[in-house]
């Protein structure tokens, strides 16, 4: 069946706005997996999460990228604060399900709803996926130790067992004498060129050579890091 200049153009439309309605790397949010008494008012999302050890904790994120676009609620900038509730009405939410009765441009109302992306619960708190976060999981996990750039620690399941986990290091080199973090998808390699490496909490330590030959005592803060029910993982950026 040939496809008419008009259904081209319909279906072209359609494409380009199911695009601006899902940002790349745009996954649903799975938060509602592991909370309770999820709620909304205004842009901002509430929920009671289930921490690693069992017990919930009540916290709350507010909402990026979302706009009231001629009554339909659609993710625009995901780097900008939520404005949709300046001319919605009704909002609700519904495990990852955003709803809210929106104005169109003539003044019409209409029921819209979108799903939620990109939230996760990382230890009872409410995150975006991605984001760059001082590591926590020195919070639940002990023995911790350091190899090169490997990470080990005995951290907690959810079942309050303990578990033997290891993470490689990305990111970090040493520039000149300094621990940096220079490209997050690659992996560590200041060990080449820094010694008496240690790592106390989520403070990495190391004696590192300089250009000029000289040894350099420097350290820094290890983000991304959490453990997810006894494994150590990456849930944002280093």
């Amino acid at each position: 069946m040939k496809l008419s200049l008009f259904g081209a153009i319909a279906l072209s439309v359609t494409a380009a706005l199911m695009s601006m309605n899902k940002p790349a790397n745009a996954a649903p949010s799975t938060y509602q997996q592991t909370c309770n008494n999820i709620g909304i008012s205004g842009n901002r999302l509430s929920a009671n999460c289930r921490k690693i050890n069992g017990t919930f904790n009540r916290t709350s994120i507010t909402l990026r990228g979302i706009e009231n676009i001629d009554g339909t609620l659609r993710v625009t900038n995901p780097n900008q604060v939520s404005n949709y509730q300046q001319s919605c009405d009704r909002i609700s939410v519904r495990g990852n399900v955003l709803q809210a009765v929106c104005r169109t441009r003539d003044g019409r109302l209409n029921r819209t709803s979108i799903v939620l992306n990109n939230i996760e619960n990382i230890d009872g708190v409410l995150k975006y996926k991605g984001e760059s976060q001082v590591s926590s999981y020195q919070q639940t996990c002990n023995n911790i130790g350091i190899s090169g750039n490997l990470l080990s620690a005995n951290c907690r399941k959810i079942n309050g067992t303990f578990n033997r986990t290891s993470i490689t290091l990305q990111g970090i080199e040493n520039i000149d004498g300094t621990l940096r973090v220079t490209n997050s998808n690659q992996v560590s390699n200041y060990q080449q060129s820094c010694d008496r490496i240690s790592v106390r909490g989520n403070l990495l330590q190391a004696v590192c050579r300089t250009r000029d030959g000289r040894l350099n005592r420097t350290s820094i803060t290890l983000k991304g890091i959490e453990n997810i029910n006894g494994v150590l993982k990456y849930t944002s950026t280093p």
